[in-house]
């Protein structure tokens, strides 16, 4: 299982890039309750359907580098938000943001109440109706 740290600014956040950063830590600062603890680039769905296994000896195995990944999951109680963090957020990330709370679903299924989020630096045309439509929070900051 992925690694949780306590919600709130860090030196560095796992393959995020400086516009996601910035959006993240603006995130941070305009919703300093949003969470207790979160996940990040964790990785979920299913390997690429051949062996992962490097060292059958020590147990090394490749699959986390086949994985999906979600940007954040964020964890408040008994719900988790599956996060997309990104600038100018599209279409795609509204189906990336869909698709990976059907893969949480599908994992972990009554554990947790999911929802997926986008968190963006600006709202494009078209991106509050689809995403209402879809069922997908988006907060901009």
């Amino acid at each position: 299982m992925h690694q949780k740290f306590p919600y709130g600014k860090r030196d560095h956040y796992p393959h995020m890039k400086p516009a996601d950063v910035e959006i993240w830590n603006r995130f941070i600062d305009k919703y300093p309750k949003a969470y207790d603890e979160v996940s990040y680039d964790f990785g979920m769905g299913e390997g690429p359907g051949f062996s992962t296994l490097v060292s059958p000896e020590t147990g090394g195995d490749d699959l986390e580098l086949y994985l999906k990944k979600a940007d954040v999951l964020g964890f408040k109680g008994r719900e988790v938000d599956v996060i997309e963090v990104r600038p100018r957020a599209d279409m795609a990330t509204i189906g990336n943001a869909c698709c990976y709370r059907k893969m949480w679903h599908a994992k972990f299924c009554d554990r947790q109440i999911c929802q997926s989020v986008i968190i963006t630096d600006s709202l494009r045309a078209n991106m509050a109706f689809l995403c209402k439509e879809m069922g997908v929070k988006i907060i901009v900051v």
